[in-house]
């Protein structure tokens, strides 16, 4: 008895080994028929076909960001009074410690501002030139917050037109605009002298023209 438990002992274990890499967890009575059969000498008289577990899948990995693989082709989309402000900070960077350009430096930024105030905030390539004579033209109309006047030929041609006009030159030096041919015309009719009515064309003859506060 001993003797056939010793015989059976082997197949047993190489059927309970077979059953766990198929996926099993117990031996089944045909198991155990097939296990007496083969330590017997005698035919199998069930094979089963050994299934074996599908093997886990594999994580695809993640993509990486479209930015990250290559940069975009899409050109920054510049506003204008944003553009305005880094112009400002700019201007700001180059101001001596001594302040003897500053002067210059506080009184563009000051200027530019104001002239700001007749713009609405568009973007940058969809300042053609009709938006530009248009912003010019607003430039000439603003008022002054001192005593409400009009803004004296003087103040708007050197002080407000001319402030826009270094800002947006700037903008093209960057590469940030694209102006529209033609566009320092915009600025040809406002000369002082074709800003000058005929009573303020008469005084300057007498006196130098006056700024006014903006």
């Amino acid at each position: 008895m001993k003797r056939r438990r010793a015989r059976l002992r082997l197949p047993w274990k190489a059927k309970w080994y077979l059953t766990k890499l198929s996926g099993g967890t117990h031996l089944s009575e045909t198991d155990y028929e097939d296990a007496k059969a083969i330590a017997l000498g005698q035919p199998i008289r069930s094979p089963q076909p050994i299934s074996f577990p599908p093997p886990p899948p594999v994580a695809e990995p993640i993509p990486a960001p479209l930015m990250a693989a290559a940069p975009s082709s899409q050109p920054v989309r510049r506003w204008l009074h944003a553009s305005i402000d880094e112009f400002i900070s700019h201007m700001l960077k180059s101001l001596d410690p001594s302040m003897s350009n500053g002067d210059h430096i506080i009184n563009t930024r000051d200027r530019v501002m104001r002239a700001l105030e007749a713009q609405a905030d568009i973007p940058l390539e969809m300042l053609e030139r009709k938006e530009l004579d248009e912003w010019i033209l607003a430039i000439k109309q603003l008022k002054s917050k001192c005593d409400g006047k009009s803004l004296g030929p003087a103040t708007v041609r050197k002080n407000l037109t001319g402030a826009v006009r270094l800002a947006l030159t700037k903008f093209v030096e960057w590469k940030w605009w694209t102006p529209p041919p033609l566009w320092e015309n915009a600025f040809n009719p406002y000369t002082i002298k074709k800003l000058e009515t005929p009573a303020q064309r008469k005084r300057r003859r007498k006196r130098p023209s006056t700024h006014n506060v903006l």
